[in-house]
């Protein structure tokens, strides 16, 4: 479970930074194949994550702006 979130932290950080690639470039970045950056795509999608492939910038990006967190974090620490 905690690579799969490390994969999509990176993923989501590489998208943001419009510098993914292709998908056997970014396939290739985050060391699974194709099949999988489709799958963790999907899963993302399911989540909420609005992922397109821009023809343009040759690079997968989102259709507008959003704000990804996994995980928890303390609010007051006692």
């Amino acid at each position: 479970m905690r690579e799969k979130i490390q994969r999509m932290e990176r993923l989501d950080a590489m998208i943001r930074r419009k510098g993914t690639g292709n998908a056997e470039e970014c396939s290739r970045k985050v060391g699974v194949s194709k099949r999988q950056l489709y799958r963790i795509f999907d899963e993302m999608r399911n989540l909420g994550a609005p992922i397109i492939y821009d023809q343009v910038r040759r690079s997968f990006v989102y259709a507008y702006e959003i704000e990804c967190f996994f995980g928890f974090r303390p609010i007051n620490k006692i």
